[in-house]
């Protein structure tokens, strides 16, 4: 039988030239030159990055470590103050005149409250303005110096922060706390003292997020809040954007002192800039090598497409050979592809017996379904008809007119047993089957079955794996029933992926239970519904349109015939697992053939 090419086939000139698969070929050779180079581009950028990151990260701590060692140094001053003998003695005024003669900056100033919050002394500038309750509740408790967060002085646009210290109690002075306040320019002129590198900006924000100072913009930007300033560890790098919108990233450190966070950050167009210059790079070089794998791929190309192209028109045409050519290992495709010629048909041949035989199945357990429900009504007629004849028995024998209906009845009684009858011949005769059962290799059977099953897999997406058991003994069973139970399981395990992205088959043998081999079909579909489960295998239940309902029943007749057990399973990562067993008694010693009567079932 010739196979010519099918209908509405693609036309001869679809799909892309020789010279572009040449192409594509001569630009794979060149691609580890061009992964080489982009490896060395991208390692440059990596350098670069890592460089801006390392910058970043030992700035914020510079910062970070700038700001414990200017604040540690104020809060010894006001753990010294607050010790003071005139403090203890309760003297304010003799306090007041000690601290004028102090050697302090006209930015700072000190407040000392009592234990009502009352204002027993103020240097001049300062006031309840500069105040923080939940700091001083601080102080107070631990008895160490704290630091506030930023402060409104009074004035517009003027912003401080403070270390509140516990006067400690003696005599008189219980419960009072004595607070340094200073203004955050003070913290502008840190930061300007640390010379950053010309494109990272600094900030420093408080516990709440608020921005105390900044290398640039300070004015502007001093006393407004960031969102996502309070970061949850100690150091680090993010990302996120600044005041204006635009996109940064960012290193930043925390003040063990005081709970301020140090942050050192750079537009993210800076930092990303070697990495786009090395794509540039890159993306020129690709160029490159494309055009001269284009050039290469038009040289070669003349020389092999005539080979190649006599071996496409044999096969357009249909033919069941290709004619031979120079080149060897063009010959070996034709003789690959004369080999599948004849193995296709091959397969069409067994297909259609498949076909056939399940046909036949359908019938017999179409007849077998019939044959159950027509004896029920015959069973009731013939019980009726007993009963109507024992009815006339009786009124026969008194009045003979009666005698010609009891024996209609009888006669009606006879053909509705007979009938009877012979639907359980013919429901027997449909529950057997008539095929020949040999010793097989199980794994064999599989494979041939499988590749039935799935001829047109690779046009629907399928991944197959088959994991055959080593070294299983030979099982004595009908190649044909077994066959259709495979190619069954498995079209409906494709069937049921046809409308998921993954499509993953396996097909596994394996040793079962003492005496049995199992075979198990494993899909990724979209399994079985759980109103459908409790009568899966029943006949006429199916969820295709236009299905008969009968396959699974089929195949479970034909598996428990043979001695065997079908059951299905949901697959743990989705879809259904159906697994059959078959039993493998004494098979060293089993005949090649096995008759008739001493079959399974």
């Amino acid at each position: 039988m010739r196979i010519g090419s099918a209908p509405g086939r693609a036309p001869r000139g679809a799909g892309r030239p020789l010279a572009w698969y040449l192409g594509l070929l001569c630009a794979t050779l060149l691609m580890p030159l061009l992964a080489l180079e982009v490896f060395l581009l991208a390692d440059i950028a990596r350098s670069e990055r890592a460089r801006h990151q390392v910058e970043a990260r030992d700035a914020a701590r510079r910062i970070a470590v700038s700001l414990d060692r200017g604040l540690a140094t104020l809060g010894a001053v006001a753990e010294v103050l607050a010790s003071s003998d005139h403090l203890g003695e309760g003297d304010v005024a003799g306090f007041q005149a000690r601290i004028r003669l102090l050697p302090r900056g006209r930015e700072m100033h000190i407040v000392l409250r009592d234990a009502a919050g009352r204002i027993l002394l103020a240097t001049d500038g300062a006031g309840e303005a500069a105040r923080d309750p939940l700091t001083e509740q601080a102080a107070r408790s631990t008895g160490r110096p704290h630091f506030s967060g930023l402060l409104h002085t009074g004035e517009p646009g003027a912003f401080a922060f403070a270390v509140t210290v516990a006067v400690p109690e003696r005599g008189v002075a219980r419960g009072w706390l004595l607070s340094l306040g200073m203004p955050v320019a003070e913290l502008d002129r840190l930061l300007a003292r640390e010379g950053l590198p010309a494109d990272l900006t600094a900030t420093v924000t408080d516990r709440e997020g608020a921005v105390l100072a900044r290398s640039r913009d300070a004015a502007r930007l001093v006393g407004t809040r960031r969102a996502g300033a309070v970061p949850a560890t100690s150091e680090g790098w993010q990302r996120g954007r600044d005041a204006d919108g635009e996109p940064i990233v960012m290193a930043f450190a925390r003040s063990e002192i005081a709970g301020w966070t140090a942050w050192a950050f750079m537009p993210e167009r800076a930092f990303t800039a070697p990495l786009r210059r090395s794509l540039a790079i890159a993306a020129l070089v690709a160029l490159l090598f494309a055009g001269l794998a284009s050039l290469l791929a038009l040289l070669f190309a003349h020389r092999i497409t005539r080979p190649i192209s006599a071996l496409a028109e044999a096969a357009a045409r249909g033919a069941d050979a290709a004619p031979a050519t120079p080149v060897r290992e063009v010959n070996a495709l034709a003789e690959a592809y004369a080999a599948a010629r004849t193995e296709m048909q091959r397969l069409r041949d067994a297909q259609a017996a498949m076909r056939h035989v399940a046909r036949l199945n359908e019938m017999g357990t179409l007849a077998a379904a019939l044959a159950h429900e027509i004896n029920q009504p015959l069973t009731a007629a013939s019980t009726f008809s007993a009963a109507a004849l024992r009815l006339l028995g009786d009124a026969a024998a008194r009045d003979p007119a009666l005698e010609p209906a009891r024996e209609a009845m009888q006669e009606a009684a006879g053909q509705a047993v007979q009938a009877g009858r012979i639907v359980r011949r013919l429901r027997d005769f449909t529950a057997a089957s008539d095929g020949e059962r040999r010793a097989t290799d199980l794994n064999h059977l599989v494979r041939e079955a499988v590749m039935l099953a799935l001829a047109d897999a690779r046009q629907r997406g399928i991944s197959l794996r088959f994991d055959p058991a080593a070294e299983l003994p030979p099982v004595v069973l009908d190649r044909v029933q077994i066959g259709q139970v495979l190619v069954n399981l498995v079209r409906n395990a494709v069937e049921a992926m046809d409308e998921t992205s993954r499509r993953d088959l396996l097909i596994a043998t394996r040793r079962a239970a003492p005496g049995f081999v199992e075979v198990e079909v494993a899909d990724t579909g979209a399994g079985v519904a759980a109103e459908v489960r409790t009568r899966l295998f029943a006949a006429f239940n199916t969820t295709k349109p236009g299905g008969m309902g009968i396959g699974l029943a089929i195949s479970r007749g034909i598996v428990e015939e043979h001695g065997g057990r079908l059951s299905w399973a949901p697959n743990p990562g989705g879809g259904s697992v159906f697994r059959f067993t078959l039993p493998v008694g004494a098979m060293d010693d089993a005949p090649a053939q096995v008759e008739e009567g001493t079959r399974a079932g």
